[in-house]
């Protein structure tokens, strides 16, 4: 049994716990309480019971071993790294922050990036502080300039049941996400000096998501009960990933990487239209309770992935 299947779904494992244990029992009675019943031989007092199931046991146990010591001493090792694996949802969370450790480059590439503004920037910034290197992050996101990338991310949603609001109320909430994490990008560039983080913004929608770090490249779908790809590190899949990020964000507008001295703790909303006009990003029309919002997902953002 593949152990991404059984592992990424606790009801796969209950099931698994609940008929070995079922199984188990019966076997158990039928041994020791069935069969002496049937052959008309005396039943085993509880310590002749114990007596044979730890014989048993040790017999299982040696077995156990045998068959290991052969896979592991005889088999020949593989030579060839899988070159993609299944990361069933229940473990997305834990395979996008086992790739950020250790990167010296991350890219993402998808639509608001809510995770690399709630978990990414703060775990390479920790990593950039331990090991006192820079890190480079490249994002590409969702052009907030764009109403027609954001009615189309809008209608996606909807159609998929990610939500079931009004197209313009649920497009504005998206403008909002992409601000958010455009200046939750700029304030930690600001704060933490080792990170280099660069975005660029799309008017295209791509139904997938890329994150990809030094090893390895992960591909999501927004659906967040939907099973993802990684293609690890060294495999043609990853480098080829590697190279269609690099020709996306050449071909997506890149923002100003030093427009600003925006810092977390002294965000107002008439600080914020001016650092957005200073970048190139509308927000004329957006009021100032929506601003205070997007100060609210940046300072304190939730993770998608709970």
């Amino acid at each position: 049994m593949d152990s991404n299947y059984l592992l990424g779904n606790k009801y796969r494992i209950r099931r698994y716990f609940l008929f070995g244990l079922t199984g188990l029992l019966a076997f158990f009675f039928l041994r020791f309480f069935v069969l002496p019943y049937l052959a008309n031989t005396p039943l085993l007092n509880p310590t002749e019971i114990a007596v044979v199931t730890i014989d048993n046991i040790i017999v299982a146990i040696i077995v156990v071993l045998s068959t290991t010591a052969f896979i592991l001493f005889i088999t020949p090792p593989s030579t060839r790294k899988p070159e993609v694996s299944v990361v069933e949802s229940g473990n997305l969370k834990y395979a996008l922050e086992e790739e950020l450790k250790d990167t010296k480059e991350f890219w993402y590439r998808g639509h608001t990036a809510r995770w690399s503004r709630s978990v990414t920037f703060s775990k390479l910034a920790k990593s950039a502080r331990k090991d006192k290197r820079t890190i480079r992050i490249f994002l590409i996101i969702l052009d907030p300039n764009s109403d027609a990338v954001c009615e189309s991310y809008a209608n996606f949603q909807n159609k998929f049941g990610q939500s079931k609001n009004n197209i313009e109320p649920l497009k504005h909430e998206i403008r909002l996400e992409l601000l958010a994490t455009i200046l939750s990008a700029y304030a930690w560039a600001n704060k933490e000096p080792l990170l280099k983080i660069s975005i660029g913004l799309w008017d295209k929608l791509s139904l997938f998501r890329v994150d990809l770090s030094d090893s390895a490249a992960i591909i999501t779908k927004p659906d967040i009960d939907e099973p993802a790809l990684s293609f690890p590190a060294g495999t043609r899949f990853f480098m080829s990933f590697r190279e269609d990020l690099q020709v996306s964000y050449s071909q997506s507008r890149v923002l100003p990487e030093k427009k600003s001295n925006i810092r977390f703790g002294n965000l107002s909303p008439k600080n914020l239209k001016q650092f957005f006009a200073n970048i190139g990003i509308r927000c004329n029309d957006i009021n100032d309770n929506s601003l205070r919002k997007i100060i609210e997902m940046s300072e304190k953002p939730e993770t998608p992935y709970k």
